[in-house]
């Protein structure tokens, strides 16, 4: 375990690094395994269509009203680790 002095524990654990922010939260560091099932299962959730079908999305970038914490982790989450499935995209459409 390595600390940055900023309140950021870096711990190595398998293929990736874990940050653990405030002790007990942790975030991936590095590259994201897919997943198909979560990927299907987020598609045809019954909360997503429910919402979807009422009309009460919330306009892009407004997540920090609906629920400040997860945008947040999201947010993070989104600039420490990146996506294989980016990469072979940016790799195939080399234009």
């Amino acid at each position: 375990m390595e600390s940055m002095g900023t309140g950021l524990l870096l711990q190595k654990q398998g293929d990736g690094v874990i940050a653990s922010i405030k002790g007990d939260e942790y975030m991936k560091i590095g590259i994201r395994k897919p997943s198909i099932r979560k990927r299907v299962s987020a598609r045809i959730s019954p909360k997503r269509q429910i919402v979807h079908r009422l009309g009460l999305k919330m306009p892009r970038g407004w997540g920090w009203v609906r629920n400040p914490k997860k945008y947040v982790y999201n947010k993070v989450y989104q600039r420490t680790s990146f996506d294989i499935f980016e990469i072979l995209k940016k790799l195939i459409s080399t234009k």
